[in-house]
């Protein structure tokens, strides 16, 4: 499932002839919002189905910027450019604050 802009679980289909992927914040920054990182959870399904995790991370010191085919005079970039460590870090340092309450 992922979760809709409200806040409500939708169920993704599977398709025989697809894959799902869920991408990471930083793809949504790389293409200006074009491709949405979303939460997502795995419910359990009475059927068999495959499911492989790959997390991967770009070297600390690259930065991240919106792609130059994402962006336009019409359509401006949404994120600041960042590197890797600084959007990490955000990130940890967001789950630990959200964690102390």
């Amino acid at each position: 499932q992922v979760q809709a802009g409200d806040g409500t679980w939708v169920d993704v289909v599977p398709r025989p002839d697809a894959l799902v992927v869920n991408i990471g914040d930083l793809m949504e920054r790389w293409t200006n919002g074009e491709f949405r990182s979303t939460r997502h959870r795995v419910l359990g399904v009475d059927r068999e189905r495959y499911s492989i995790v790959l997390f991967y991370d770009l070297d600390w010191d690259a930065t991240i910027a919106c792609l130059p085919t994402c962006q336009s005079p019409a359509r401006p970039a949404r994120y600041a450019p960042i590197t890797v460590g600084e959007h990490l870090l955000g990130k940890f340092n967001a789950s630990v604050v959200a964690g102390a309450s």
